[in-house]
């Protein structure tokens, strides 16, 4: 047996194991056998919530599951109990949960992650332990005693996972610079090859200066001692590990603004370079997991080349849990799958003996910790990378152009490829054939797409989807598209110094309440100011409420902001435009999507729709602001701003340097609609509204702001499906459509199926649509023929999380003007 770590916490000793009672987990019928799912546990069976899943397999062929067992959904500092579940036959059945620790009280012990000593067969499960303070609020400083300290706590066994030993790192390895910090939950690594053959690495969340940083704690001598890396950051969260076959590691990181961070290390962990977003691996700041394919598999050999990766790949709240597959180190990621396309959060990966993997993830909104085993028969991956981009942009019921491009990065010939586009709503495509590709070949092929009437000026997101003899593969691409009314033009060129300001405030009225549209500005420039406002619309009376069209140090950059540290669509560029060349930069935000389009190109493109109506419904009218109007900027951005030495009064920031050629704004309806004024509705009746647990009135979905919701009632009682709003336009109207705008942040209620009704006298109802709402952000639309009404009623059916709520931050009826 290896011998013990030198440093303890308190005495040598075995760790107390506590049982509890639990059903045995239901496996779900192995018919298809390529996946096979079970859960673990279930909130409210043993503990109120199980959060933070952990898992690894021990040399003995073991499964050892383990996560948090809280008293309520908070983190530590909270009375949590650190569990595992042990599993001999692959995960098909566990054995009764563990207590690994646990003390009355407030101590609390969790956020685990496992790592397997190979060598040793040491089995590590790191965890932090809190007294009085979490992450965010514990003190700095190293003392294993202190209770305002976030502990570094690890506990072992050799024994496969039967019984368990402590031990504290928080003298021995935290700088005692640091504040807060804790293992990134799932899995460490230990490196198989090169100069750090045999090397634990553990990576953590750092809290510092403020910032959330990245560091790897690694142990050289099989856990004797520990010592953490270099700092990366900040700007990052849970992170994980894996060896390339070259001999590097790659960090996969959780992160803002809707993509994973990524970075290199060539000496095992200690530092760390070539930060950057991975524009593939889209992510809503969840935890993911990224492990080798075959960690046994030669240096040189194809296999070697192979991760695999997890997460909920999308971009606004935790659903639609994937796998992907990449052939070449994470340079791409070809091959991608769906496990869970409902509600899901955290998951992690680990390799089988048998060649299979294993996933332990939450699922069911934290109702569920399950596991999942699958192998390559149900992955049916091909290593061919798919790109595509958009050769002739469309225009409103015509035809676009897109090149999808297939690089073969099989051993052998790949025949029967078929490429087929996954459009959105409306769109359509031909599937195309390729003839037969060899190892190593590129072929690209040319798509025409129809594009429907009605589409505004946006980067339409698809997927292409590339089958063959050998198994499938799927990239991404965007439809850029020219739509929409023009409502606001500016053709004057003017040159500015970063002082000077256009005022089109007279002008704001035919812009103020879009909730979708574009910006298209023409601009030529060779300075890189902080800030430099293209356009700006504003609160008057407020630093922290605007919408931003900019350049950011000559990077072209979007922002809707409704409060201090609030963006409901923040997005920023790569591309530095001041070369003194003209170009011409759209900023559009509609169908749920907010792009970056640059001289025809997508730069930029996040899953989240907001525009100047988020920013107008909270302008209001104030001694300094008589008309309750937000202001509307060319080259400079102007609020409300801190005087030094005096109280808040009006100035101008962020002044563009160059020359603006020309501004146009335009919509995101159809030629001859508009959308019904939120002043011009009210509500005629709600099925039911939450007032007791949070501010979810009905009239809130007619307001005209994306920051407040209805939500069905959800304090006991709770009401079920089916759940309706009613709207009164006042008057009869010539409508056409019904807009649904998803709340801004979570998923909770978001409307899958539904009706849409309309009726004159608010008794005889007649239905004019139904489908189902896709998940996601920001807008849905439901279309219909022409109906003179005066009431509207939005129907939900069942919601996409498929819990018993409903919710909308706005329903709005569409009129012919």
């Amino acid at each position: 047996m290896h011998a013990p770590p030198r440093r303890l916490l308190g005495a040598w000793c075995a760790a107390l194991l506590v049982t509890a009672p639990l059903t045995p987990a239901h496996a779900d019928d192995p018919a298809p056998a390529p996946l096979f799912t079970t859960d673990l546990d279930h909130t409210g069976v043993g503990y109120p919530v199980y959060r933070i899943p952990a898992l690894t397999e021990s040399n003995a062929g073991t499964l050892i599951a383990s996560y948090d067992g809280r008293p309520t959904y908070g983190d530590v500092p909270n009375n949590i109990a650190l569990v595992v579940r042990r599993s001999t036959d692959g995960g098909t059945t566990w054995q009764e949960r563990q207590v690994v620790r646990y003390e009355p009280g407030k101590p609390g012990y969790g956020d685990p992650s496992l790592v397997t000593d190979r060598e040793t067969g040491r089995i590590w499960l790191f965890h932090a332990a809190s007294i009085n303070q979490g992450y965010f609020g514990s003190t700095t400083g190293n003392d294993n005693d202190d209770p305002d300290v976030l502990h570094a706590d690890v506990s072992w066994s050799d024994d496969d996972g039967v019984t368990w030993q402590h031990r504290r790192l928080t003298e021995e390895a935290k700088n005692p610079a640091w504040a807060g910090l804790f293992a990134a939950s799932g899995e460490g690594i230990q490196i198989r090859r090169g100069p750090y053959a045999g090397r634990l690495v553990q990576q953590y969340a750092v809290r510092h200066q403020g910032g959330n940083w990245a560091a790897s704690l690694i142990s050289d001598d099989h856990g004797e001692t520990w010592r953490f890396g270099q700092l990366l950051g900040p700007g990052m969260d849970e992170n994980k590990v894996v060896e390339l076959s070259d001999g590097r590691l790659m960090l996969n990181s959780r992160a803002q603004g809707g993509y994973r961070k990524v970075a290199f290390s060539d000496d095992g962990g200690e530092s760390w370079s070539g930060l950057h977003t991975d524009d593939e691996l889209i992510d809503p700041a969840n935890n993911g997991s990224i492990i080798r394919y075959d960690a046994e598999a030669a240096p040189q050999s194809a296999d070697a080349r192979k991760l695999l990766f997890s997460n909920t790949a999308t971009q606004s709240g935790r659903s639609n849990l994937t796998i992907r597959q990449s052939c070449d180190n994470g340079e791409t990621w070809p091959i991608r799958r769906v496990l869970e396309p409902g509600a899901a959060e955290y998951s992690t990966l680990t390799p089988l003996a048998d060649g299979r993997f294993g996933l332990l993830y939450e699922r069911g909104g934290y109702q569920h910790i399950s596991y999942a085993r699958f192998g390559e028969d149900w992955l049916d991956g091909l290593c061919a990378p798919v790109s595509a981009r958009t050769t002739d942009p469309g225009t409103a019921g015509g035809t676009a152009e897109v090149e999808v491009s297939i690089t073969s990065q099989e051993t052998g010939a790949i025949d029967g490829v078929v490429v087929s586009l996954d459009l959105p709503e409306g769109f359509t495509a031909p599937d195309v054939r390729i003839a037969k590709l060899a190892p190593g070949a590129t072929a690209s092929v040319r798509v025409p797409v129809q594009v429907p009437e009605g589409v505004a000026t946006n980067a339409y997101p698809y997927t292409v989807e590339l089958t063959s003899d050998k198994g499938s593969s799927q990239g991404s691409g965007s439809i850029i598209v020219k739509g929409g009314n023009t409502v606001l033009s500016d053709l004057v060129e003017r040159d500015y110094d970063g002082s000077t300001m256009t005022d089109l405030t007279d002008r704001v009225a035919s812009v103020k309440d879009l909730t979708g549209g574009a910006v298209t500005v023409r601009f030529s420039t060779t300075a890189r100011p902080t800030v430099g406002t293209l356009l700006s619309l504003a609160d008057p009376i407020s630093a922290v409420r605007d919408v931003v069209v900019s350049l950011n140090g000559g990077k072209p950059y979007v922002e809707v902001r409704t409060a201090s540290g609030t963006y409901p669509v923040r997005l920023q560029s790569n591309v530095d435009v001041a070369d003194g060349k003209q170009h011409e930069l759209v900023a559009a935000s509609s169908s749920g999507v907010t792009s970056l389009i640059l001289d025809g190109e997508l730069i930029a493109q996040v899953n989240r729709q907001a525009f100047f109506a988020d920013v107008t419904a909270l302008t209001k009218p104030h001694a300094l602001n008589p008309s309750g109007l937000p202001n509307l900027t060319v080259g400079m951005n102007r609020a409300h701003l801190p005087v030094a030495g005096g109280a808040a009064a009006p100035g101008n920031r962020w002044g563009f340097v160059g020359t603006i050629h020309s501004v146009e704004v335009s919509d995101d309806l159809r030629p001859g609609e508009e959308l019904v004024p939120s002043s011009d509705l009210a509500i005629a009746s709600v099925s039911s509204e939450e007032t007791a647990g949070e501010d979810g009135r009905a009239v809130n979905a007619i307001d005209g702001s994306s920051a407040t919701i209805w939500h069905s009632r959800w304090t006991s009682p709770a009401a079920g499906h089916p759940h309706q709003i009613t709207l009164d336009l006042g008057s009869s109207q010539a409508l056409t459509g019904l807009r649904y705008q998803r709340r801004a942040t979570g998923t909770n209620g978001d409307i899958a199926d539904y009706n849409v009704l309309v009726s004159s006298d608010n008794t005889t109802w007649t239905k004019v649509a139904s489908g189902t709402f896709p998940a996601g952000k920001g807008l849905a639309e439901a279309r219909f023929a022409r109906q003179d009404a005066r009431y509207v009623r939005l129907e939900a059916l069942s919601a996409t999380d498929g819990k018993v709520f409903a919710s909308a931050a706005e329903v709005r009826p569409l009129r012919l003007r």
